[in-house]
């Protein structure tokens, strides 16, 4: 069974469906934790900064277009940068 994007898991949680955020989240909690805590390097503050990271992402999914790629999706430009929020 082939792997459901980050776009399409986004959209639908946008219509409503809690088990695509719980993948979401399952996919990138790890990850984000983790860049969050090395580019803070105290705990407190990266569960602070982690926590709301998600509730920017709970309040703008609504909102959400598909346009814009970040994470393990990202585009490799010409100049060797990555589009993404993770580099």
């Amino acid at each position: 069974m082939r792997e459901r994007s980050d776009e399409t898991l986004m959209m639908a949680y946008a219509d409503g469906n809690m088990e695509a955020f719980e993948l979401l989240y399952s996919r990138h909690r790890g990850p984000l934790y983790r860049y969050i805590l090395r580019q803070v390097s105290d705990a407190a503050t990266a569960n602070d900064l982690f926590q709301g990271s998600w509730e920017k992402i709970i309040k703008a999914s609504g909102s959400y277009k598909p346009s814009a790629l970040c994470g393990r999706q990202a585009e490799e430009k010409p100049d060797g940068t990555r589009n993404g929020l993770m580099r």
